[in-house]
């Protein structure tokens, strides 16, 4: 985890990083009242990541769900991280 929070921080310097456990990081944005969870995957290079994110739902209405990814490699975690810094919560791909 060592490594990760490492290349973390040089991309989300102003983003606050607290280790959780010796496998778990919490990452907390300005923008989004919610951490975001990373958790190393023990045997391999891949993470889980629990995020906040926006959900379109039937006749427009909008909720914001805490959601999880598994298996991720680094880029994938970082493009929610960057969601996550821009917008307070990774949005619907079509709105991007």
């Amino acid at each position: 985890m060592k490594e990760l929070l490492i290349e973390l921080k040089s991309r989300f310097g102003r983003a606050e990083f607290n280790d959780v456990s010796s496998t778990v990081l919490e990452v907390n944005f300005k923008k989004n009242n919610e951490p975001v969870l990373i958790e190393k995957e023990i045997e391999s290079d891949r993470y889980t990541i629990s995020y906040p994110q926006l959900i379109e739902q039937a006749k427009g209405k909008r909720t914001i769900h805490y959601s999880t990814s598994h298996h991720l490699l680094l880029a994938g975690v970082i493009w929610i991280l960057n969601q996550v810094e821009k917008n307070g919560k990774v949005m619907p791909a079509y709105s991007l």
